[in-house]
């Protein structure tokens, strides 16, 4: 079922337990991890194993047990253009990986990186909660992160990791560095496009219901898709679909949008809870649906109280549940397909159009249907959506913000 497993026993050896202890005492042979794309490689344990994080440009590595890992985060300038520095790059990995109680630690030498700055503190990297060691720097093309994760950090682990930090190294085509250069210099964000009437409210309304993430990547939501459509942002697009999605063609467009319709986290949420309402959790008193949880499920308390209240979702919102969530990403990539040239801007607009009036027959507000998209990005990340929350009530007081447009707005092909 989806996420939702069984609780099982699982019986460790004394055996293997010495075995590792072993192991650790004896001298760490080291070899190249690549990441995907190939733009960036560093050395670590033999014996840890790879792991796919679903992003060309990073490696990622963890122990065979995954009580430990080590994540490489490249992030090219000329793609992530809302980052202007390092304190940027901070913020959004301590987001990402919540980072707490950060402390300055001794900067690692690391060569062809500039700006090291280095720090300690608790993370969560994918199972592996505990101390974090986080080394950030930049060279002409990328901002870097480097993560290392364990349940306790001792001198040896950090000595490793020092070690590993000193492997590190990019190998980016000259055009790449130059486009980067470029793109610092630059702001990717276009001028405010001029209001017309009828084409201009559907526009907008297609840039509502993405104009959350528009907005977090410091573009403009009064453009369609954020950007103007040049060789510039062409560029810039077709990275962001290579890395966040796989997206490389047209094909893959199709495939990504075909996934979203009919295997999205919209399918699988209500999938799981058709599941718990087959169990019974429905006929429970709200006090003790969490313990069902646990008593049922490898889930953590935080998990399970999650689970209790996207329950409590469906039971109230059954005719749409977090569909909105895939709606949103639907959208997001169709107007991306334009910008990156995989789509003429009709067919985008076409398609958007279609969704479009999916969303308007399946949600009757733009409350209710953000509602769905934040369930939606909670159920994805198990993580709160308080920061989208923000932005989302920061658009709704803006001047210019496109959820001033009717939900209910009549949406003509004005193309």
């Amino acid at each position: 079922m989806g996420r939702l497993k069984k609780s099982c026993i699982i019986l460790i050896m004394a055996a293997v337990m010495m075995l590792t202890a072993c192991k650790e005492d004896s001298e760490t042979i080291m070899r190249e991890f690549a990441s995907a794309d190939k733009t960036v490689t560093i050395r670590m344990d033999e014996s840890w194993n790879a792991q796919d994080m679903g992003v060309d440009n990073w490696i990622a590595a963890f122990t065979q047990d995954e009580t430990e890992g080590i994540v490489v985060m490249q992030m090219p300038k000329a793609a992530y253009t809302n980052l202007s520095d390092i304190g940027d790059l901070r913020d959004m990995v301590e987001d990402s990986f919540a980072v707490s109680e950060a402390e300055e630690m001794a900067k690692p030498a690391i060569s062809g990186l500039s700006g090291i700055e280095a720090y300690k503190g608790s993370v969560n990297l994918e199972d592996v909660s505990g101390d974090g060691y986080i080394v950030y720097g930049e060279t002409e093309y990328a901002y870097y992160s480097i993560l290392y994760a364990a349940p306790a950090l001792d001198d040896k682990k950090t000595e490793y990791f020092q070690q590993v930090c000193a492997t590190f190294d990019e190998d980016v085509p000259e055009d790449a560095v130059e486009t980067a250069a470029e793109a610092e210099g630059t702001q990717a964000t276009p001028a405010p496009a001029p209001a017309s009437a009828s084409l201009d409210e559907t526009l907008q309304w297609f840039n509502a219901t993405c104009a959350i993430l528009i907005k977090t990547n410091g573009w403009d939501y009064n453009v369609y898709g954020g950007l103007e459509e040049n060789e510039s942002n062409q560029a810039v697009v077709q990275q962001f679909l290579t890395d966040y999605w796989e997206i490389t063609d047209r094909s893959g467009v199709d495939k990504t949008l075909k996934m979203l319709e009919t295997e999205g986290h919209g399918v699988e949420f209500a999938n799981e809870m058709i599941y718990l309402k087959e169990l019974g959790i429905g006929d429970l008193p709200a006090d003790k649906k969490k313990d069902f949880m646990i008593a049922n499920f490898t889930v953590s308390d935080a998990e399970a109280q999650s689970y209790v209240d996207w329950y409590t979702y469906y039971e109230a919102n059954q005719g749409h549940g977090i569909a909105a969530w895939d709606y949103s990403r639907m959208m997001t990539i169709l107007a991306d397909a334009y910008l990156a040239g995989y789509y003429s801007k009709e067919e985008a607009l076409e398609k958007s159009l279609e969704v479009a009036k999916e969303i308007q027959n399946s949600y009757d507000s733009w409350d209710q249907f953000m509602e769905g998209y934040f369930i939606g990005y909670e159920y994805w990340t198990f993580e709160s959506s308080d920061e989208r929350k923000t932005i989302y009530e920061e658009l709704k007081a803006a001047a210019d913000s496109p959820y001033k447009i009717d939900f209910n707005l009549s949406l003509d092909k004005c193309w």
